[in-house]
């Protein structure tokens, strides 16, 4: 996960193959690694509360039990968006 964006997000949620992460105080330019198990189709959900107190939100991605998957989160301060590097 990546914070582009100009301030702190707060609070992210992050939740894939009935998996949720939590982050806090994410700085701008911060960026954060998380493993995660993939244990079948899913896709990710991805919520964040600026420190100004607005929320985004994102719904997008997709992995399937049996392959290694790779992906960014990047948070600009306006969207998510969830970018897929398994092929990259």
């Amino acid at each position: 996960m990546k914070n582009i964006g100009p301030e702190t997000v707060t609070h992210v949620t992050v939740t894939i193959s009935n998996q949720t992460f939590i982050f806090k105080a994410v700085q701008p330019t911060a960026i954060i690694t998380q493993s995660y198990n993939v244990t079948g189709d899913s896709g990710f959900v991805v919520s964040a509360q600026m420190h100004s107190g607005k929320t985004i939100t994102a719904a997008d991605g997709y992995v399937t039990n049996g392959m290694d998957f790779k992906h960014d989160i990047i948070i600009d301060g306006n969207s998510i968006k969830i970018v897929d590097l398994t092929t990259q």
